[in-house]
This record gives C-alpha cells, structure tokens and sequence, in this order.
C-alpha cells in the first residue's frame, strides 16, 4: 500500500511553496527550479509501480491540484505510466486494442513530453545548436518548444475519443446515438436523445461525461473514482467561472476548435482528466492483480534498454525527462 497520506501531504506543501512564485493558476510553468522541486512526489520515492488501482485514480486528481505549482516529474510519469498501461493491457481491455485511440493518446503523449535538453548558455549555446541541428531540423525544435499550443487540438480529440468509446452502449464512434436515454442538464434538466428523434447525435463533450457519468457507471455497477474529485479540483484551478466544469470544458473546446481562442494551460489539466478515464477503464481487481506482472515487465524493459542503449515504441515509461 502507497502512504497515499503522506503524499497528499506533499503536493500540499508543494502548492504552498509555489504560492510565492505564482498567486493563481495561469499560463505554463514547467520544470523550473524556485525551491519546491524537492517535494515533488517521484523525487520522495514513490513508484507508479506500486501504486493500485484507487491509489492511482487518486493520484490523478492530486496531480492535477498539483499544477497550481507547476508541470513537473510527477505529472509527466504519470502521462507516461498511463500511456504505457494502455499498450500493456491492450490484449485484457478492450478500449485499448482499439489502435487508433491507443495510437492518438500515446502520440499525445509523445508530445508533450518532447523537449530540448538542457543546453550550455553563452556563445556555447550555438556550438550545442549546431551539433543537434546535425540530428534535427529547426521545426522539430521549435515544435517542442510549442507544444502546449500544438497539443490543445489533439488532447480534445483524444478525449471526446475516449468516451465515446467508453459510452459505446449508447452512442457510436462518430456521435450518433444508438438507442434512446436521457442525462441531466444544470442549465434545462433532463436532455433525451434518441436516434429516431430530434437529438440523435452527442457531439457536445459535458454531454459526452455525463453520458458516462449519470448511464454507463451505473449500468456496469461500478463508479468512476475520484471523478468527482477531479471536478473539484479542475474548479479550484479557474475559480472564477461561473459554468459547470464539464460545461466550462465544453467552452474550452468549441473556443478553441473553432479559432475563436487559443490557450495552453489547459492542456495538462485536459490530460490528467484523460488519464483517469484510461485507468478507469481497467476493472479494478484486475489491475490489483496484475501489478507484479506490471513491474516485471517494467524491469525487463529497463534491462533491454541498456543493453541495446536505445528505446522502442512502445518502451514510454519511465519516460525519457
């Protein structure tokens, strides 16, 4: 069992450092080192390895508490944990063997990752420039140096993706709908859709989580840990909405989709909301079960790492930071 106590406890004290450095949750700060990085929980010890099923759903909602700091290990072992699990149980989940939403969060991940090693200032710098510009082209570099921009349009395709084919009992892949139901609306109550009827397709993304939310949770007997958590803590981060958090996403969405605004900190809040869904969709006991078989093949893949000195594919974790 994880000290999840003890964890919760340093992402707190890890946004209470932060405070100084930045009031309110805005823009991207990433891996920059004003005195708190010491509390980051990878840092303390704590192994994905270890954690199961619930400890992870948590993990989810923490870390997304955890931007008020920055984006830092924490959240980028998380993406590429969650990645790796999507790869790993291809064969046990259903929603993974589907390869292009398997593909399309994993190059999303891929993504954002990316990044320039650290690199020597001064007059060093363009001799360092010259040498990787040898291996890379310059698009390639700024591409990494933009890729919370770059990644707005495909983290919403990824997600709206997702639930769909979680919500694949009422609804098919290209939004149509399959059979009649209704879920709540804050703004106008009950909305019924129906495939003979006026509403016959769910291409609205708050419409698309309560479908999950409100029909599928129920239907399979199990809820969606901490999802409510994660609500919470989406809205702590832009306390100054008026709009439900799923509404607020839907905003977010159709702002940026249709040009209206482009953003980028909502990028990693998009994500960690994607990987919970993704843990999600492995049935709880099951991935208790499988966690030594999970660090087994952890190992084996950092053994042919270093015999072989380079990375497959699909070798995402632990990831390449």
């Amino acid at each position: 069992m994880v000290d999840m106590l003890r964890l919760e406890q340093l992402v707190s004290d890890y946004v209470e450092c932060w405070i100084p450095q930045r009031q309110i949750f805005s823009g991207i700060f990433e891996d920059n080192e004003f005195g708190c990085e010491n509390l980051q929980i990878i840092r303390n010890g704590f192994n994905l390895e270890d954690f199961n099923h619930d400890e992870l759903c948590q993990l989810a909602t923490l870390l997304t508490r955890e931007l008020r700091g920055q984006i830092n290990w924490d959240h980028k072992f998380l993406w590429a944990w969650c990645a790796f699990l999507t790869i790993h149980f291809e064969k046990n989940v259903s929603l993974f063997s589907d390869k292009d939403c398997q593909s399309s969060f994993k190059d999303l991940v891929n993504l954002v990752l990316s990044a320039r090693r650290r690199f020597p200032a001064g007059s060093a710098y363009l001799t360092y420039l010259a040498q990787a510009l040898r291996f890379v082209n310059d698009h390639l570099l700024e591409t990494a140096l933009n890729k919370w921009q770059i990644a707005g349009p495909l983290t919403f395709s990824v997600l709206e993706g997702l639930l769909r084919r979680k919500n694949k009992d009422y609804v098919n892949k290209d939004g149509l709908v399959k059979r009649r139901f209704g879920i709540s609306d804050p703004q106008r109550g009950t909305k019924d859709f129906d495939p003979n009827g006026h509403n016959r397709w769910l291409n609205r993304i708050d419409e698309s989580i309560r479908c999950f939310e409100e029909l599928v949770t129920i239907d399979r007997g199990r809820s969606c840990p901490y999802l409510e958590q994660m609500k919470i803590e989406i809205a702590s981060l832009y306390p100054s909405s008026e709009l439900d958090v799923y509404d607020m996403i839907d905003v977010w969405r159709n702002d940026l989709i249709h040009g209206k605004k482009y953003w980028q900190n909502r990028v990693p809040v998009l994500i960690n909301l994607i990987c919970l869904l993704v843990i999600d969709e492995i049935e709880p006991t099951f991935y208790d079960s499988q966690i030594a078989n999970v660090k087994r093949t952890v190992e084996w893949t950092s053994k042919m790492r270093e015999i072989s000195g380079i990375r497959s594919p699909w070798d995402l974790f632990p990831p390449d930071i």
